[in-house]
């Protein structure tokens, strides 16, 4: 336990020194700040468009539900999309760097390296994430109006559970591969398969992980919702594989010197 932290610790450490938690910081914040801001004025841009004869735009008044739509949207496509490329070099740089004898002559195990890896990001991007979603939501509630924490809070839950589990699988690429690059890539792939590929099947679409992150209106609106409970015990084995998967294959690899 104590050499789990003494990782972790020195993870972090690493991220800090890369800047990954200055950029992590910044970019949910923007998604945080610019998703309010966006539903505030986007309706007063389309206003001012000159319009054209014959055709009448009726621009709805802006409130709290269309923030959260632009929140929603920014995190499964900024946000993530930065969060991968950060990700993706957990494993694999220090493979390229070969800096990884010096961690592993030292009394570590391969399994302890891997899980502090995904454990240091787990910590640093829950917490960015959570402080960035209480400032969206007091800003969202002194700009349009107050509306229910505990369905925000639930739907910001569910949503981080998403990110956590592409964080695994792009960790899991990072592990097998050997560039961030295509780590990466990998990453963006697990992303389509489980947004886009496995919403396609009919028989399966109810079970996707992205029904986390698609359903948020009727999160916000009604809470908890039971189809919901699949998808999240999906998400939580998947990101279980993930993990150990990268620990046993890690396990057999070669370390290049």
């Amino acid at each position: 336990m104590r050499t789990l932290l003494i990782l972790i610790k020195k993870d972090l450490l690493d991220q800090f020194r890369s800047k990954k938690i200055i950029i992590l910081i910044f970019t949910f914040l923007f998604v945080a700040i610019s998703s309010v801001v966006i539903a505030k004025v986007l309706p007063q841009i389309l206003g001012a468009i000159p319009s054209t004869p014959g055709l009448i735009i009726d621009l709805p008044t802006p409130t709290y539900k269309d923030a959260i739509d632009q929140f929603v949207k920014n995190l499964s496509q900024l946000a993530i999309f930065v969060l991968v490329f950060l990700v993706a070099g957990a494993i694999a740089d220090e493979k390229n760097k070969k800096t990884l004898e010096l961690v592993l002559t030292k009394p570590v195990s391969r399994s302890l390296f891997v899980l502090s890896k995904f454990k240091a990001y787990f910590l640093s991007i829950t917490a960015i994430y959570l402080i960035s979603a209480l400032i969206f939501y007091f800003y969202t509630c002194t700009t349009f109006a107050v509306f229910g924490f505990g369905h925000f809070f639930l739907m910001t839950l569910l949503i981080l559970i998403y990110l956590i589990l592409i964080c695994a699988a792009t960790i899991f690429f990072s592990t097998i591969l050997t560039n961030s690059i295509l780590a990466a890539v990998g990453g963006f792939g697990t992303m389509i398969i489980l947004g886009t590929i496995w919403g396609l099947i009919d028989k399966i679409k109810d079970y996707s992980p992205y029904q986390l992150v698609s359903n948020y209106q009727n999160i916000i609106a009604s809470g908890w919702d039971g189809n919901l409970l699949w998808p999240l015990i999906i998400s939580l084995l998947l990101i279980i594989v993930f993990v150990l998967s990268s620990m046993a294959l890690f396990r057999q690899q070669e370390v290049e010197r």
